[in-house]
């Protein structure tokens, strides 16, 4: 029987050649809260697929909604969460738009982590860390976000498949109004930060799957009522999880 620290035992005294790795992502939905757990192993042959797919079998053994990162080389989207880790502060929302830029970010990467529901848009936890986290959110057509504010953090966002619609808001004698409607194609990249109000919807016939960092974690920030301009202050569990981590 192979219990996870056999395996990981196993794999740290292969010989490296090229470096592979191993990457999963466990979402688990407790009802009342979220759970998060990320697990990477690196190792040198590729003909240790059959490792990898002994992890892939731990991680199915667990309750709950999971999602697992497939095996390849070391890519954009590894490099990009590994330049992520490395801040002890919030990232710069232009730096982050810069590294968001990059085409080989593609939907192929992010596929262990696409996927859609019926009823609302899904946001699909692709790693965090102590001052970030990166969801990759899937959208299908007339589903959109609550209005809302950064209160605090940059936020990037680069679309992988499709057309998001962003619409800006502004307050103009005490009531919340359109300002601008942007439509971003797939590979476009744009950013918020802190009293930046935005919606993102799937106006098209077709699904939608953006790529979102938030640093620091965007948490207790404001939605608003596009009618009255009413606030109310939102709490994400997802966040309320990563924090207590200790990430």
């Amino acid at each position: 029987m192979c219990s996870m620290r056999n395996l990981c035992h196993r794999m740290q005294h292969r010989e490296p050649r090229r470096i592979f790795v191993v990457t999963a992502h466990l979402s688990v939905d407790y009802g009342d809260h979220y759970g998060a757990i990320t697990l990477e192993l690196f190792f040198g042959n590729p003909a240790r697929y059959r490792e990898a797919e002994i992890l892939r079998n731990l991680v199915r053994r667990q309750p709950g909604y999971w999602s697992l990162g497939r095996v390849n080389s070391m890519n954009s989207v590894n490099q990009l969460v590994d330049w992520l880790q490395s801040f002890d502060e919030r990232v710069d929302l232009d730096e982050l738009k810069a590294k968001l830029d990059d085409d080989s970010i593609s939907a192929e990467l992010l596929a262990d982590h696409i996927h859609f529901s019926d009823e609302h848009y899904s946001r699909n936890l692709l790693a965090h860390g102590p001052q970030f986290y990166a969801l990759v959110l899937c959208w299908k057509p007339g589903q959109a976000s609550p209005i809302h504010d950064h209160k605090g953090a940059s936020c990037g966002v680069r679309v992988i498949e499709g057309v998001a619609t962003e619409t800006s808001f502004r307050w103009q004698a005490g009531r919340l109004v359109e300002d601008s409607v942007t439509s971003m194609h797939a590979g476009e990249v744009c950013g918020s930060f802190d009293d930046d109000i935005h919606e993102i919807r799937n106006n098209g016939e077709g699904n939608l799957v953006t790529l979102h960092i938030y640093s620091p974690y965007l948490d207790n920030i404001n939605l608003y009522d596009r009618d009255t301009g009413a606030m109310t202050v939102f709490s994400d569990p997802m966040v309320a999880s990563l924090s207590s981590t200790g990430s």
